[in-house]
C-alpha cells in the first residue's frame, strides 16, 4: 500500500502509530527493521548531523534532501518536521510539493515565529499569530491536494506556556484550516497537560504527541487518552552519541578493538542494511 495511504489509514485507527526520529537512510532501515510503524525526519537530528543547532539554520533543500534518502530506503511512512515552513504561505505551498516529489507521506509545520528555537531551548518560544498559521496551513493543504501529502500542524502553545485553553484554541483552528492532524507539544515533566488536551479534544482531529520529557507515559496510555501518534523523536540520536562515545572511549583506552568487538554491529550487518546484495544481483 502506498505510504501516504497507510499513514492515512493508520490515522483513522484506535490502535497508536509509533513513529521514531532519524536523519538518514540507514537510521530508517533500523527504525523498520525494529518494527515501528513510520519515520519522523527530525529537524534536530538532521541538524546536529551538520554539526548545526536546531535554531532554523536548515534549509528546506538539505532537509528534503535527507528526507528523499530515507523515503527511498523503507515502506513505512516518512513523515519531515519542517520546523515553520521556511516562510510564509507561498513557501509552504512549495514545501508541500517539493515534498511529494521526495516521496514522504506527510509534512509538520509549527506555530513558532521564524527563526524558530527548539521546544527544549530555555528561551522565550514565540508563537505565530494563529489566523497567519492558518493561511500557512490553507496553502500547504491547497497544494498537498494534487499530490496527497498530508499535513500536520503542530501547535507550541504548551510549550510557550500559553495553557492547554490556548493549544485547544489553536488546534480548533487548524483542524479547520485542513490539517489532517494536530501535534500538541509539551517540555513538562509529567504529561497531566498533554493528558488534559487529549480528553477535552475528544478525538476531532488525530493528535500527535511526542513524550520526550514526559518518557514515563507509555503509549497505551496515550492510546487510552485519544492520542493517534506516538513519536520518539531523538532517542536514535541520543543512543548513538552514547554509544559512539563509549566505544570510542574504550579503544582509546585499551588500545585495541577486541573489548568492543562484542558489544557493536558486525560488517555482515551493514552490508544488510545496505542492500548489498539486491544491488550486486544486477551483475549476475
Amino acid at each position: 500500500m502506498d505510504s501516504r495511504r497507510l499513514l492515512r489509514r493508520s490515522l483513522r485507527e484506535q490502535s497508536i502509530t509509533r513513529v521514531v526520529g532519524v536523519h538518514n537512510a540507514l537510521g530508517a532501515r533500523v527504525v523498520e527493521r525494529t518494527g515501528f510503524d513510520g519515520v519522523w525526519v527530525s529537524g534536530l537530528e538532521v541538524s546536529a548531523s551538520f554539526g548545526l543547532p536546531d535554531v532554523g539554520l536548515l534549509t528546506m533543500t538539505e532537509l528534503l534532501g535527507s528526507s528523499h534518502y530515507v523515503s527511498d530506503a523503507v515502506s513505512i511512512p516518512v513523515i519531515v518536521d519542517c520546523d515553520t515552513g521556511f516562510g510564509d504561505e507561498i513557501n509552504v505551498a512549495r514545501l508541500v510539493r517539493e515534498a511529494a516529489r521526495s516521496g514522504v507521506a506527510a509534512v509538520c509545520i509549527e506555530d513558532k515565529v521564524f527563526p524558530k528555537r527548539n521546544s527544549f531551548m530555555s528561551v522565550d518560544q514565540q508563537l505565530i499569530d494563529p489566523d497567519a498559521f492558518c493561511r500557512k496551513l490553507h496553502a500547504g493543504q491547497k497544494a498537498a491536494v494534487r499530490d496527497d501529502v498530508l499535513l500536520v500542524a503542530r501547535t507550541e502553545a504548551l510549550v510557550a506556556g500559553r495553557g492547554v485553553d490556548e493549544a485547544l484554541r489553536r488546534a480548533e483552528k487548524y483542524a479547520e484550516a485542513g490539517a489532517d492532524a494536530i501535534l500538541v507539544h509539551s517540555k513538562d515533566r509529567n504529561p497531566d497537560q498533554v493528558m488534559e488536551f487529549l480528553r477535552l479534544w475528544q478525538r476531532r482531529a488525530p493528535v500527535v504527541v511526542v513524550p520526550t520529557t514526559y518518557h514515563e507515559v507509555s503509549a497505551k496510555e496515550l492510546e487510552r487518552e485519544g492520542a493517534s501518534m506516538v513519536i520518539y523523536a531523538n532517542h536514535g540520536l541520543r543512543s548513538a552519541v552514547q554509544a559512539v562515545g563509549e566505544t570510542l572511549a574504550a579503544i582509546r583506552d585499551s588500545g585495541s578493538t577486541s573489548l568492543v568487538e562484542d558489544r557493536i554491529a558486525p560488517v555482515k550487518e551493514i552490508f544488510e542494511l545496505q542492500g548489498t546484495d539486491s544491488w550486486l544481483s544486477f551483475q549476475q
